[in-house]
């Protein structure tokens, strides 16, 4: 015991030091990794994963495990009266947590940042949730994975597997866990990413994922809805990683929605520490980027032939621009994050937009519809007239 606690003191004078030489923010700033399981399913399975990483004695020393029976969100963003502690079922409050553990149906993907993005980063905190493909349904080709939570599953799951939006894979019975249900290894995913910020404490989630991500089995050769995403984690490996310096630009979501005339798109940053700002380029779709790379630079951009079509300003929590629909062809886009010093995410299986020219897909105006309406409803009385 007296080990961890003098490792949980060294921690928190490398965090000051290292946030005041380095960001010259405070430690207060960065949310202690506790964390809160929302609901009581799946609850037991987070404390073996961070044993397993991190060794016994720093559950409910140094990453206190918690759930609230009622299962609420705003257990990220408030204290709550209902949580107790997984171990003993007493009433406790480890306010705030960092790590949030929804184990119920399901990762949307990408379709996650609208709802969980803007709750994370207010509430400096980060949730994990299963897939459960086989209960909530295979999600459209070509859905990115989510931002800024996470969506996991593994080989041997009975609910889950891989497919479009899916994150992470974790193999069978990985660190010697049970990886049968997905709502186990959304579990054990939390224990992980609190296990990496524990022994990081001047990351951030981003960071965090970065780090996840390019030490995962499918990095080398890229994202791939067949393969688990970015594949099978290596927390070790991961955890090997000593700078944020060292992480890989990641990709910003993006949502794209359209008008009659234009395409109203919607960025959600990977916030990691490298980032700068968001880029949006249109691209040949046809181009084959360059393979084995970690990321991008300008001269690949040149090289491509892509045209920049928008910069964000880096401090908008949400940037969104509008770009005009061509009247023809079509055309497709790229969303990057950018270091602002010529370096660029890469552009992965699911990072492609295609910009439909005006008049393709494009909403009936709600005047044509009252007038389809009308046109329809006056041939079925005429024809009831005629008929009479």
């Amino acid at each position: 015991m007296k080990r961890n606690v003098h490792q949980s003191r060294f921690r928190v004078i490398r965090c000051t030091l290292s946030v005041l030489i380095v960001s010259l923010i405070s430690c207060a700033a960065v949310a202690a990794p506790n964390v809160i399981n929302l609901g009581s399913h799946a609850d037991t399975f987070v404390a073996p994963a961070i044993n397993a990483v991190v060794g016994p004695g720093v559950v409910d020393a140094s990453i206190y495990v918690d759930y609230d029976p009622n299962g609420l969100l705003q257990d990220l963003t408030q204290p709550s009266p209902s949580t107790r502690s997984v171990a003993s079922n007493a009433l406790v409050s480890h306010f705030p947590y960092g790590v949030g553990n929804l184990p119920f149906c399901c990762s949307k993907g990408e379709s996650d940042d609208g709802q969980y993005y803007q709750l994370l980063y207010a509430s400096n905190a980060i949730l994990s949730l299963p897939t459960a493909f086989s209960v909530g349904g295979m999600l459209p080709a070509g859905t990115a994975p989510p931002t800024y939570n996470t969506a996991v599953s593994s080989t041997n799951s009975t609910n889950g597997g891989t497919g479009w939006g899916i994150e992470f894979g974790l193999s069978a019975s990985y660190l010697g866990l049970d990886t049968t249900e997905d709502s186990w290894d959304s579990a054990a995913m939390t224990g992980f990413l609190a296990a990496l910020r524990y022994e990081h404490p001047g990351w951030n989630w981003f960071d965090i994922k970065a780090a996840l991500r390019q030490s995962a089995s499918q990095w080398a050769t890229g994202y791939s809805h067949a393969a688990y995403g970015y594949g099978f984690i290596n927390w070790g490996a991961a955890n090997a990683i000593t700078s944020p310096g060292a992480l890989y630009l990641q990709p910003p979501g993006v949502v794209v929605t359209t008008t009659d005339t234009t395409a109203q798109i919607t960025l959600y940053p990977f916030r990691q520490t490298r980032r700068s700002y968001e880029v949006i380029y249109s691209i040949n779709p046809a181009y084959i980027w360059p393979a084995g790379k970690n990321e991008l630079l300008s001269s690949d951009l040149a090289a491509a032939g892509a045209t920049l079509l928008y910069s964000s300003n880096g401090t908008d929590l949400i940037p969104t621009t509008s770009i005009a629909r061509p009247t023809s062809p079509p055309f497709t886009i790229v969303a990057l994050t950018t270091d602002g010093a010529g370096h660029f995410s890469r552009v992965e299986e699911f990072s492609k937009h295609q910009i439909d020219d005006v008049g393709v897909g494009t909403p009936v105006p709600l005047w044509a519809q009252v007038v389809l309406a009308g046109s329809l409803l006056a041939g079925t009385m005429i024809r009831r007239f005629r008929s009479a």
